[in-house]
């Protein structure tokens, strides 16, 4: 086939991108990987006899050349030239180093540089990066090979997720339950391994198998029932479908309590009446104690259930649980018990029976307050039971005017008898004449301040009374 017009019938059967492939091999031979996509056009191409495949490598033809060369759409190639072969060769290098560099690039592109980072490093546009991946058969193989393992891991972590739900599902997990109580005809296309053991936001339907009861519950609260305490779950087999018995009133079974404790006053505002409140009510309720006067609220089960059927009043003051939180439950002992010889001797009877006091019945963690009168100098005054305590505890008597302690509970003398020898050297009596402040009234305990004035190089100063006696 010599006839230049039997090549141009070749040519004028083929489509333009099988003139490119013949036209690329005509400079230099490819690998066959580089027609991936156009493989049904390299077949027909060999058929005709214008290439051929060895090695994986696909070759040009005599055929294949002579068309090249008897054709006008391949002015761009000068076969006469006698310097063709170097441009063919200079054309085989330039197009060998396009190549490694699009490969190059494409090496940084699978390790994880993005075009910008590309084209920094080279001093080029993110845009001339792109057209240079663009034209690599390799890129676009690799973007498909990415894009596959991109769908493949979504499709197994979703089937791991579908996996995990299916081993916490309530079928997995309680299967034999699951086949006795499960109501498949309430239920319908509902399948129990799609539903949750730990499911708090649907409802299932349930069958008893003993009697047949259909009943709604969630996930949550059925498994819980098989699992602590080993039950279908079933309403009716545990009983809660029977009329609730009656509970007796406060009154009825607490009536010595409701006399002495229950505060009619503030329960009669939050209308509660002992007669129509059940011993369970959650309903918080005011009570008083009838020797201290304290008072609290609570809910009446917790007082009828931890206080009351314990034949305790509930009072923290007399239990003592106003100081201490745990411990048992027990009644302070009264204020003549703890303290006998401080109430003989301070106690103002006269004055605390006016008032129904009688320390017989007051504990010492009471609010009440209550006379006091000291036998030192007559002294009277009022304090509440648990300051009082605190007092006599420290071994003072807790008279206001008295600061003396121990158990001789002695009036405390002033300090010009105490300490003679420093007020005639220290005391500045001209300044502390203004303060109206006079050693003879001034005990060592006092808490006011005074003017003292040194007599070496006539330094003066002002403190506490009490602050300097302890210092002396």
């Amino acid at each position: 086939m010599n006839n230049p017009c039997d090549f141009y019938v070749i040519t004028k059967e083929l489509s333009g991108q099988q003139k490119s492939i013949i036209k690329s091999l005509y400079l230099s031979c490819l690998k066959i990987k580089k027609f991936i996509h156009v493989e049904n056009q390299l077949s027909k191409l060999q058929d005709e006899g214008l290439v051929k495949i060895k090695d994986d490598e696909v070759y040009l033809t005599e055929l294949g050349k002579n068309v090249i060369i008897a054709n006008s759409w391949n002015k761009d190639i000068d076969f006469t030239s006698s310097s063709n072969e170097e441009k063919l060769l200079k054309r085989r290098q330039a197009r060998q180093e396009k190549t490694e560099k699009s490969n190059h690039f494409l090496e940084l592109y699978r390790e994880g540089l993005t075009y910008q980072n590309i084209g920094d490093k080279y001093s080029i546009s993110r845009e001339r990066v792109r057209q240079i991946l663009d034209k690599n058969l390799d890129f676009h193989v690799y973007l498909k090979e990415r894009e596959a393992k991109v769908i493949a891991d979504e499709y197994e972590r979703k089937e791991r997720k579908k996996q995990e739900f299916l081993d916490r599902s309530i079928l997995a997990i309680y299967p034999d339950r699951v086949a006795e109580l499960w109501d498949f005809q309430k239920n319908g296309t509902l399948d129990p391994s799609e539903v949750s053991a730990g499911s708090t936001q649907q409802y299932i339907w349930f069958k008893c198998p003993v009697d047949g009861h259909s009943w709604q519950k969630k996930p949550n609260d059925i498994t819980t029932s098989w699992t602590r305490s080993g039950t279908s779950g079933c309403p009716s087999c545990a009983g809660k479908k029977k009329k609730a018995e009656k509970q007796p009133s406060l009154k009825e079974l607490y009536p010595q309590f409701i006399a002495n404790y229950w505060n009619f006053e503030k329960n009669n505002e939050l209308n509660l009446d002992p007669e129509k409140t059940t011993l369970g009510s959650n309903k918080k309720a005011w009570f008083k104690c009838p020797y201290d006067g304290n008072e609290w609220q609570t809910t009446v089960a917790m007082t009828v259930k931890q206080q009351w059927s314990k034949g305790n009043t509930g009072c923290r003051t007399c239990n003592g649980t106003a100081e201490r939180k745990r411990g048992e439950w027990q009644r302070r002992e009264p204020l003549a018990s703890e303290f006998p010889d401080e109430v003989a001797k301070y106690w103002l009877c006269e004055a605390n029976n006016e008032l129904g006091l009688d320390p017989m019945k007051l504990t010492t963690g009471s609010s009440r307050e209550a006379f006091f009168k000291c036998p030192v100098d007559g002294h009277e005054w009022v304090a509440s039971l648990a300051s009082i305590k605190t007092s006599w505890k420290r071994g003072s008597s807790g008279c206001p005017k008295c600061a003396g302690r121990g158990s001789s509970y002695k009036k405390k003398s002033n300090i010009l008898e105490e300490y003679p020898d420093f007020v005639e050297k220290y005391w500045d009596y001209k300044k502390n004449d203004e303060l109206k402040i006079n050693p003879v009234n001034i005990t060592s305990g006092s808490s006011k301040d005074a003017w003292f004035k040194c007599i070496q190089d006539g330094y003066e100063w002002k403190t506490k009374i009490s602050g300097i006696t302890k210092s002396s």
